[in-house]
C-alpha cells in the first residue's frame, strides 16, 4: 500500500509544515488543489512545499487547462520541477470548480487528450500550433509527468491511453476498482502499454474523528463534490445502482460550485443527508472513520487492486489530520517505498 495526500492550499506560513510532516509522515505523494476562486495558489504554494521537503512527489490535484493557458501551465509545470529537483506531477482534469465559478464548462474529451499532447511539445521545448495559434515555451526542455483524473469509462480509457499517472476518481467499491483498472488496462493496450506502465492511484476523501459517524459527518460537503464531479454529466457504465439515480441528479441539480469543497454548514454539506445519499456516498468515494476503521478500510481497498490511494484531507485541521495518521495509523501499514 502507497499513500498520498491532498489538502487546498492552506495559508502559506502553513505550507511548509503540512508539506514537511506529510514527507515524515510516510505519504509517497503530497498534492494541493487548483481552484482559483476558492483557493489560494497552487503554483506557488508548491514552489513553498518543495522547498520544506526532499523526497515526497508533488502534484497539482488537479489543474485544467481552459483556466490556465497551455503555455502558462508548461511554463509552471517545468519550473516546478526545475525547484522540486525533478519531484513534480502535473495533474490534470478537463475542468471543475476552478472552470465552473467563471462561468465555463469543462473541456471535451478529444480536446482535452490535443491539449496534452501540445502540451507535452511545449514541455520539450517546440513550437507547437494549437487550435490554429502557434505557441511555444522556448527555454523548457523537462520531461514533466501528466497524470489525468478520470472517472467514467470513456475517460479511463483515454486517460489508460495518454497519461503517465490517473487519478481514479469513481470510487472504491469493489465493482467499481475492477471495472476502473479494465477500463485503464484496454486504453493503455490500444497505446502499445500495459496497465503496469501507468502510476495508478484511487482517489478518496479522508477523515479521521473519535467516531465513523463524526469522521463522515465532517466530510459531507466533500461526498457532494465526489458525487457531483463523477455523475454531472451522464451517469451511464458508472456502477451506480439504478434506484439511487433520481436523488443522484436532484444533487447534480442543487450543487453549488461556489460552495465547493468548503467547511461548514453549506449547502451541499447538507444535500447527501437530506437525498439520503450519505451511507451510499461515503462506501462509495471515503475513507473515512476511526484509526480501526480506516485501517481496516485500506486493507479490504488494497484487496480489491487499490493499492495506491491518494487521500482528499478536506478537515478543519490537516496538520493535525497528517500527525495522527502517522501516529494511529501508518504504524499499522505496510507501505511500499
Amino acid at each position: 500500500m502507497r499513500t498520498g495526500v491532498l489538502f487546498t492550499p492552506p495559508a502559506p506560513a502553513q505550507v511548509a509544515a503540512l508539506a514537511r510532516e506529510s514527507e515524515a509522515a510516510g505519504f509517497s505523494l503530497f498534492a494541493l488543489g487548483d481552484s482559483q476562486s476558492l483557493f489560494r495558489e497552487v503554483h506557488t504554494s508548491l514552489a513553498v512545499a518543495a522547498g520544506a521537503t526532499s523526497r515526497i512527489t508533488l502534484a497539482t490535484g488537479v489543474s485544467n487547462l481552459i483556466t490556465r493557458h497551455l503555455a502558462v501551465s508548461a511554463s509552471a509545470a517545468a519550473t516546478l520541477q526545475e525547484i522540486s529537483g525533478g519531484r513534480f506531477v502535473l495533474g490534470l482534469g478537463t475542468g471543475d470548480s476552478a472552470v465552473y465559478n467563471l462561468g465555463l464548462t469543462a473541456m471535451r474529451r478529444d480536446e482535452f487528450a490535443a491539449s496534452i499532447e501540445s502540451l507535452r511539445g511545449l514541455l520539450r521545448g517546440e513550437d507547437v500550433t494549437h487550435q490554429g495559434m502557434d505557441i511555444h515555451v522556448r527555454w523548457a526542455d523537462h520531461r514533466v509527468p501528466i497524470y489525468v483524473t478520470a472517472e467514467g469509462p470513456k475517460m479511463l480509457r483515454l486517460a489508460g491511453r495518454i497519461a503517465d499517472g490517473v487519478i481514479v476518481g469513481a470510487g472504491l467499491l469493489p465493482e467499481v476498482i475492477a471495472g476502473s483498472l479494465e477500463h485503464l488496462a484496454a486504453g493503455a493496450a490500444e497505446a502499445g502499454r500495459t496497465l503496469a506502465d501507468i502510476d495508478v492511484w484511487f482517489f478518496a476523501k479522508a477523515n479521521l474523528a473519535g467516531t465513523d459517524a463524526t469522521a463522515v459527518r465532517e466530510i459531507a460537503m466533500a461526498l457532494a463534490a465526489s458525487a457531483n464531479h463523477s455523475f454531472r454529466f451522464h451517469r451511464e457504465g458508472k456502477w451506480l445502482p439504478p434506484e439511487l439515480v433520481p436523488a443522484i441528479e436532484r444533487l447534480v441539480d442543487r450543487y453549488q460550485p461556489r460552495e465547493h469543497e468548503q467547511l461548514g454548514d453549506t449547502v451541499n454539506a447538507r444535500l447527501t443527508d437530506e437525498l439520503g445519499l450519505t451511507d451510499y456516498l461515503a462506501a462509495r468515494f471515503a475513507v473515512a472513520g476511526t484509526p480501526d476503521t480506516v485501517r481496516a478500510r485500506l486493507g479490504e481497498l488494497a484487496a480489491a487492486g487499490a493499492s495506491q490511494i491518494l487521500l482528499a484531507g478536506i478537515t478543519p485541521d490537516p496538520l493535525g489530520f497528517v500527525r495522527r495518521w502517522a501516529d494511529e495509523v501508518a504504524p499499522s501499514l505496510v507501505t511500499a517505498p
